[in-house]
């Protein structure tokens, strides 16, 4: 993220995080610093929404999404993304690593952090459920939800391609 917050690039960068940056710690650090960030959280994360303390994944059954636009699930099939977003809080204890020969941990308490909540959907044609994602963005509330679950999607594409590379071949 520093290196490329020095390249002085013309728009705003949004990086695009797999949930293994799914950390609170992270989360603060990167706001702080100004870092716009998209990253795919694990479904029973509790948040605050509605002034309640709720996993992510119950959050998301309390609400209908919206559709979005279709996109390549194989050669064949086509589905559509649907997705809604939801401002919400995070006040929660954070836990700092540090690496080297022993492991360390520091448990940080750190202010509530505003954050928004993306839930995801792709479905098939039939209407069946392929995949479900819980985002956490501090993008700007304006920004579009469904732009949010394309750009994840992308990513998952993205990363699906480069395991298919990874494979090993059949002689």
């Amino acid at each position: 993220m520093l290196f490329l917050n020095r390249q002085k690039l013309p728009l705003p960068l949004v990086h695009i995080i797999d949930r293994e940056g799914d950390s609170i710690f992270h989360y603060r650090q990167w706001d702080a610093a100004g870092d716009l960030f998209l990253v795919r959280a694990d479904g029973v994360q509790r948040v605050v929404w509605q002034g309640r303390t709720q996993l992510l994944c119950d959050v998301s059954d309390q609400v209908a999404l919206h559709a979005g636009q279709a996109v390549e699930i194989s050669a064949n099939v086509i589905g559509q993304l649907f997705a809604r977003m939801f401002s919400i809080v995070i006040d929660r204890l954070a836990f700092s690593r540090a690496r080297g020969r022993q492991t360390t941990v520091e448990v940080l308490q750190g202010e509530p952090l505003n954050l928004r909540l993306v839930v995801c959907q792709l479905r098939l044609p039939d209407g069946k459920i392929e995949a479900e994602w819980y985002l956490l963005s501090n993008v700007s509330a304006q920004t579009v939800p469904n732009n949010l679950a394309e750009w994840y999607y992308w990513r998952w594409r993205i990363e699906s391609y480069f395991k298919l590379l990874k494979k090993p071949r059949l002689s």
